[in-house]
């Protein structure tokens, strides 16, 4: 299962949701739903411009925890 680190990634930074949302443009729901369900993943152009503002790699904000055993 692929998780989300948005809400730990914008802690460390002392940012808010809302801030995010003013100064990137991405939608309050698309926030909103990465903060609240790490399982969720973003688009491409999401991810691109969260890792752009948040100064962090793609492998920073998402994260594989193996729960099938592979």
């Amino acid at each position: 299962m692929i998780k989300n680190n948005l809400k730990r990634l914008l802690e460390l930074q002392q940012l808010t949701p809302y801030r995010v949302i003013q100064d990137t443009s991405i939608t309050a729901n698309t926030v909103y739903g990465l903060c609240r369900d790490e399982e969720s993943v973003p688009n491409g152009e999401t991810l691109d411009r969260l890792c752009a503002y948040l100064k962090c790699q793609p492998g920073d904000f998402l994260m594989y925890i193996d729960e099938e055993g592979f």
